[in-house]
């Protein structure tokens, strides 16, 4: 799967936390580490999401156990709502040194997240 597409499968997802809507969920619907997390095609968009959440959630603190600072950076930024210049503020940086941090946070997501994918797919081919 495209790195590409992942990360922004996984941005669209972290944008979207709090949103009823199926936007950013279509490339989960191809992978199998969201399944490990109650996610499935034919779930209604609600339970959907909190799957996803769910699954993003786990893989933040995953992040956080050897970058604190860039998962604090995306549970302040999307499951808190706080906006960029407070966070900025509060951890005295610059809103550009937050920002690249959050993109180095998520492209960070999105290998730990490829990474199980791919332990899942090579699974899935011994049986």
């Amino acid at each position: 799967m495209a790195q590409g597409k992942v990360y922004k499968a996984i941005y669209s997802a972290l944008k979207n936390w709090y949103e009823p809507t199926g936007e950013g969920l279509d490339l989960f619907n191809r992978m199998l580490t969201p399944r490990k997390f109650g996610f499935a095609s034919n779930l209604p968009i609600i339970d959907s999401r909190i799957a996803i959440n769910r699954m993003l959630s786990y893989y933040i603190e995953q992040l956080g156990r050897l970058q604190p600072l860039l998962a604090q950076i995306l549970f302040r930024r999307f499951q808190d709502r706080e906006p960029i210049k407070q966070i900025a503020y509060s951890l005295k940086i610059s809103e550009d040194h937050l920002n690249r941090g959050q993109k180095t946070a998520i492209a960070y997501l999105v290998g730990l997240i490829d990474d199980e994918e791919m332990r899942q797919r090579a699974g899935q081919a011994e049986y």
